[in-house]
C-alpha cells in the first residue's frame, strides 16, 4: 500500500485473502481482506478494511478522533462506544476503539484504529457480531501489531531491529534468549526471574503493565530430568506444573484458555487466566516455550479492565523474542 512517500506494510495469516486492491479519494475504496471461509459455522462472513484517508491540512490526532467519532455517531443507529484507548505504531499516534450498532436490529461490533500522519489518516475496521468478537479477536491484535509505515526514501527501514524503529530496547540474557521492551519500562532482575515494568505516570494507577519471565527452570526444578522426552511432552510437563503453581499460589483463580501458539517459528503454548489479587482483579496472558535444556516463561499482567489496552504490546514483544546459541 503507497501513498506519496509512504508505505504501510500488515501482516496476515496465511488463510486471509486480499480481495479487491484499490485507492482513489475515498476511505472506502480502500484494500479488502476476506477472512478464511472454513471458519465454525456459528461465523458469518467478516472483512478486514485497510483504507487510507487523505486530508485537506494538517490534523492532530485529537481532532481527528473527534471528527471520527462525531461522524461514526451520526451515521450508524444506536451507536455505542465500548472502549477506546490511545496507540502508537511506527512513531505515528493514533487511536483504537471498540463500539456497536445496530444493523436491521442486529447488533454489529468494530474494531477500528486510525494512525494519524502529515495530511493523512490509515484507518483499519474490522466488524463482526458481538459472538464473534472473541474469536478473531487475538488475529485481530496480531494483525494491528504488525502493522509498519515507513518511509520510501529509506527503502531498509523494515529490516532494522524493532528496537530501532519502534522506541524499544533489546535485553539480551546470557541464558540463550533475546526480546525488545519499550523504552520506558523498568527493568529489574531476580533469582531465574525478569521483570519489565511500565512506568507509573498516574499516582493513582495501581495496576502497572508489565512483563515477568522466569527461566532455566528446568534446571532448577528438575522439570524433565528425563532427557528421553519429546519437545511435546516436555511441554506438556511444564505446562502442568505451571498450573498446579498458580492453583496453589492464586486465590479465586479462573483458568480462561489454554491454546497452541506459533511465533517467530517458536511453539508453545499460551495460559490465560484472571485472579484476585491485593488490588483487584488481575488477568495474566503466559507464554510457554522451551528450547533444548532451556524452558521460558513469559508472564504478561494487569487489570482485568485494562488487559485489552496491553495487547499491541504483548504482540510487539513476543515478535522480538527468540532463542539463540549461547
Amino acid at each position: 500500500m503507497l501513498e506519496e512517500n509512504l508505505s504501510l506494510s500488515i501482516y496476515l495469516p496465511p488463510d486471509w485473502k486480499i480481495d479487491r486492491e484499490s485507492f482513489s479519494d475515498s476511505v472506502t475504496d480502500a484494500i479488502t481482506i476476506v477472512s478464511p471461509k472454513n471458519m465454525p459455522s456459528f461465523m458469518h462472513s467478516n472483512k478486514l478494511i485497510v483504507g487510507i484517508e487523505r486530508l485537506d491540512s494538517e490534523t492532530n490526532l485529537s481532532d481527528y478522533s473527534k471528527s471520527a467519532i462525531d461522524t461514526l455517531a451520526s451515521r450508524l443507529n444506536d451507536f455505542e462506544i465500548v472502549d477506546s484507548f490511545p496507540i502508537n505504531i511506527s512513531d505515528l499516534n493514533g487511536e483504537r476503539i471498540i463500539f456497536t450498532h445496530k444493523v436491521n436490529d442486529k447488533t454489529i461490533k468494530v474494531l477500528q484504529t486510525w494512525l494519524v500522519g502529515d495530511k493523512i489518516a490509515f484507518i483499519v475496521t474490522f466488524a463482526t457480531t458481538p459472538d464473534s468478537f472473541r474469536y478473531y479477536n487475538p488475529t485481530l491484535n496480531e494483525i494491528i501489531s504488525s502493522i509498519t509505515i515507513s518511509n520510501n526514501t529509506n527503502p531498509n527501514i523494515l529490516d532494522e531491529p524493532l528496537a530501532k524503529i519502534s522506541n524499544y530496547t533489546l535485553f539480551k540474557s546470557p541464558y540463550g534468549f533475546e526480546l525488545s521492551y519499550p523504552n520506558d519500562w523498568i527493568f529489574s532482575e531476580g533469582v531465574n526471574r525478569l521483570s519489565f515494568i511500565s512506568n507509573q505516570f498516574n499516582s493513582s494507577d495501581l495496576y502497572l503493565e508489565r512483563l515477568d519471565i522466569y527461566y532455566n527452570l528446568s534446571n532448577s526444578n528438575n522439570l524433565f530430568s528425563n532427557s528421553s522426552l519429546t519437545e511435546d511432552e516436555k511441554m506438556r510437563i511444564g505446562l502442568v506444573t505451571e498450573i498446579n503453581y498458580l492453583v496453589n499460589n492464586l486465590r479465586d483463580l479462573n483458568i480462561i484458555s489454554i491454546n497452541d501458539v506459533n511465533f517467530n517459528s517458536i511453539k508453545g503454548k499460551e495460559l490465560l487466566y484472571s485472579y484476585d489479587s491485593n488490588i483487584g482483579q488481575t488477568k495474566v496472558s503466559e507464554y510457554l516455550v522451551n528450547e533444548n535444556k532451556l524452558f521460558v516463561i513469559l508472564s504478561f499482567s494487569t487489570s482485568s479492565i485494562d488487559f485489552d489496552k496491553m495487547s499491541n504490546t504483548i504482540m510487539s514483544i513476543l515478535k522480538s523474542f527468540k532463542f539463540y546459541s549461547h
